[in-house]
């Protein structure tokens, strides 16, 4: 298991999909504001998370309005963005989709109960003529070192 609490900073997941676990973070000091996760996608992708909250259920949330019960953050340094991660609002949510191919995730639940949940992501590629360009001009190094 990797001890994020003894060697801070960013521990990077150079993965397509996977899930991070609340109480992975919470056990290993992974996932931290001092270590957070770094989620990097290959070039030209961009990354889907989504989050099952097991402590929220349909009939928990039946009839109240929309608030936030503080389980992160996800910031995407390149951007200047920074998005508050909310739990409470349903047992499934998408949270967030990047414009770039790297997201930090920094879990930091507060209260007196733990807070279970996961965070899936994925890494999805995005058909602009940008990424169009790009693929074309890496066929064509391809063709020309294979020739």
């Amino acid at each position: 298991m990797i001890d994020c609490a003894r060697a801070p900073g960013s521990t990077i997941i150079n993965k397509e999909s996977g899930i991070l676990a609340s109480m992975q973070s919470t056990d290993s000091g992974c996932g931290s504001t001092a270590s957070p996760w770094l989620i990097e996608a290959a070039a030209g992708q961009r990354i889907n998370l989504t989050m099952l909250d097991f402590g929220s259920s349909g009939s928990y949330n039946q009839g109240r309005t929309a608030s936030c019960i503080q389980y992160g953050f996800i910031s995407e340094r390149r951007l200047g963005v920074n998005k508050t991660i909310c739990g409470g609002n349903g047992r499934q949510q998408a949270i967030y989709t990047s414009a770039t191919s790297s997201v930090e995730i920094a879990l930091t639940p507060t209260g007196q109960e733990p807070a279970y949940f996961l965070i899936q992501f994925q890494g999805r590629r995005i058909n602009t003529l940008k990424n169009r360009i790009f693929n074309f001009i890496n066929m064509l190094k391809i063709k020309v070192y294979s020739s």
